[in-house]
């Protein structure tokens, strides 16, 4: 038959973000506002009170667009005595006959009502199940343990219109995802519609099915039994309050509109990736101390961020590679196609990071949130502040929004502040010199820029052992500086030029800073293991050598005379016992890489040596069956460790 070509819209004038869903209520035509679904409603409604069928109604969508949601809601707020809806997906499914099984299921919990007493002869084929039920109401039971569905009428006894019984209408979903074959599958619905009579909703994405090899068939098959075909819409502010609505998280409820705004923006029409994203980000946010989610403005760039990036990713549009490499939050990274797409749909007008790429990155795909607290707390919304106001910095990045005599007063203190000492952080003062360069140039400042350079090379040189300057790395290639507000004159050339000059002086003082930890970490690490082996503690040895420290060259600055003295005033049983740990800790397998331990160890090559020269000193001096144990540990474990050590890298 000739397929009714029936849209809720003019095609021409189709809009890709509303192909989607709505929640429905068929039943509610005094709703204030007018259902943008109402036209399927209407017609599905008409559909359903025709006694008798020779057609299909197919509602069609991409994947993720809310059909299944519409039929779901639309089923829920469904009143009608005289029908019984049945919903089967069919993902998962291989054959007709596990239709038959899922529909006897849903059956089945009624079997002892007026209607389904009356049931036999299922369909075309016959169907065993375990089920035990009384047919005749008579308290026995009709099943022998198995019953067969050819003897069970159900359609025949349902669709009897001379009886009075419940008309069945079957709403097969995921059309296009089921592994029972195409040609039984519409062979199997065409009985359903021209010989049983049954109402039947399809809920598929027609584009996939045209898209296969198959196309002709199914082309033939609508033309004949498929009479309506419909595309639901949806209206995306009531969706997105539907979806947020069972949410108890506050920074989602409280950023309604910035989620609708990044609906829009992501041109998606997949909800379904939109609803993930919203429990994504419940879990995600469940790992952020209460404190934090407290802060209106840091809680909104959270959710913006979060979601322009789970968005993007969910539909392909962004990898780790390209997350990793700061892409969607700078242009000047190497941004290319979809990447630079997002920065400009997102990220362009922004001028705020919270968090830097890789650790978005380790959030997304590696689902590691170690860090999140320990970098939210470095943020500005919750440093440097007294009585609880916000740093003059900050509040001139929002200098547009402030009254001239208090853009005055705070601008003339920043200045100030620029020829005195240097008190803040390098990102702060970055910050600084990036607010007078920009006022500068928009004619907001008269500050002299040439002074102004000369004063942070000249204050940048005074820095000494500052705690605000040995704290972390920084990168000048990228926006994010850890305070959660980006540069206002980034691309500014001399704001390059003296963002090197500090970047390079912060990361100076960072690495003289990382020498001095490490150099006394490694002095009460060589202590530690003195006083282990004095102690007979094998367990904090083996840790030491194999666990923590497989990899380091630590004993290099472990006193050699203090070991050997220490060995050779052990318990035999000891010695023996770090001999197998030095003997673990060179061999060869446990490198990654295939390289050899000499790749990361060389640097102790000479204090084995010596060591072993100071034992063969002690060795004379010490009773036989000490003699004895020393020198097998001197020969074996020792020699081994300066053999292994002394293999070319």
């Amino acid at each position: 038959m000739k397929e009714q070509s029936l849209q809720t819209s003019n095609t021409e004038q189709k809009d890709e973000t509303n192909e989607s869903l709505q929640s429905v209520e068929p039943q509610n035509a005094a709703s204030e506002k007018k259902n943008i679904n109402q036209p399927i409603i209407d017609n599905i409604n008409f559909y359903l009170n025709q006694e008798s069928t020779e057609y299909a109604f197919l509602i069609s969508g991409e994947w993720g667009s809310g059909k299944t949601h519409f039929i779901d809601s639309y089923i829920k707020t469904f009143k009608n005595e005289e029908n019984k809806i049945i919903k089967i997906s069919l993902f998962g499914l291989n054959s007709t006959s596990d239709i038959d099984s899922k529909i006897f299921q849903e059956l089945h919990p009624v079997l002892g009502s007026d209607s389904a007493k009356l049931v036999g002869n299922i369909l075309k084929g016959a169907l065993s199940f375990g089920f035990k039920f009384d047919l005749n109401n008579n308290n026995k039971d009709d099943s022998s343990g198995n019953v067969k569905f050819d003897k069970l009428d159900f359609f025949g006894a349902l669709t009897d219109h001379s009886k009075k019984t419940k008309q069945l209408v079957i709403c097969l979903d995921d059309i296009e995802r089921t592994g029972i074959p195409q040609k039984e599958l519409l062979g199997y619905i065409n009985h359903l519609v021209e010989t049983l009579k049954i109402h039947v909703i399809l809920i598929a994405n027609e584009k996939t099915i045209l898209d296969n090899d198959e196309k002709k068939t199914y082309v033939k098959f609508k033309e004949k039994v498929i009479g309506k075909t419909f595309q639901v819409k949806h209206d995306h502010d009531e969706i997105i309050s539907s979806f947020l609505q069972a949410s108890k998280c506050k920074p989602l409820l409280n950023s309604k509109e910035k989620i609708k705004d990044i609906y829009l923006l992501s041109d998606s029409k997949n909800l379904r990736n939109f609803k993930q994203s919203i429990l994504d980000f419940e879990y995600f946010s469940s790992h952020i101390n209460e404190e934090y989610l407290t802060h209106s403005t840091f809680c909104d760039l959270l959710v913006w961020t979060f979601f322009s990036l789970n968005i993007e990713i969910k539909s392909g549009m962004l990898d780790e590679a390209s997350l990793r490499k700061n892409i969607p939050f700078s242009l000047g990274s190497g941004a290319e196609g979809a990447a630079r797409d997002i920065h400009k749909k997102y990220f362009k007008e922004l001028n705020t990071q919270i968090y830097s790429a890789e650790l978005w990155a380790d959030v997304f795909f590696n689902g590691n949130f170690d860090d999140i607290n320990t970098v939210t707390s470095k943020l500005a919304f919750f440093v440097e502040k007294v009585e609880d106001q916000q740093p003059d910095w900050v509040k001139l990045l929002s200098f547009e929004e402030l009254e001239d005599d208090v853009f005055v007063q705070l601008r003339e203190g920043l200045e100030r502040s620029l020829d005195e000492d240097i008190k803040d952080s390098p990102a702060v003062y970055l910050h600084m010199i990036g607010l007078a360069i920009h006022f500068n140039q928009n004619g907001l400042s008269n500050i002299n820029l040439e002074k102004l350079e000369a004063t942070v090379k000249k204050k940048v040189n005074l820095i000494g052992c500052n705690e605000l300057w040995n704290k972390e790395e920084l990168n000048e290639r990228f926006s994010y500086n850890g305070t959660g507000f980006r540069y206002l004159s980034e691309e500014d050339p001399r704001f390059i030029s003296l963002r090197k000059i500090v970047t390079d002086k912060a990361n100076k003082e960072y690495k003289n800073q990382q020498k001095y930890n490490n150099k006394k970490s490694l002095a009460l690490l060589s202590e530690l293991i003195l006083t282990s082996i004095k102690k007979v503690d094998i367990e904090t040895l083996t840790k030491i050598f194999n666990k923590d420290y497989h990899t380091k060259p630590i004993l290099e600055t472990v006193s050699f005379i203090s070991f050997a003295c220490a060995i050779s005033s052990s318990k035999n049983f000891f010695i023996k016992e770090l001999a197998t740990i030095i003997y673990v800790r060179y061999e060869n397998s446990r490198f990654p890489e295939a390289k050899p331990i000499s790749h990361y160890l060389s640097k102790e090559l000479s204090f084995w040596r010596s060591v072993q020269k100071e034992l063969n000193k002690n060795i004379s001096d010490s009773p036989p069956l000490k003699k004895y144990t020393l020198k097998n540990f001197n020969e074996g474990a020792v020699s081994y460790a300066i053999k292994q050590l002394s293999s070319p890298d």
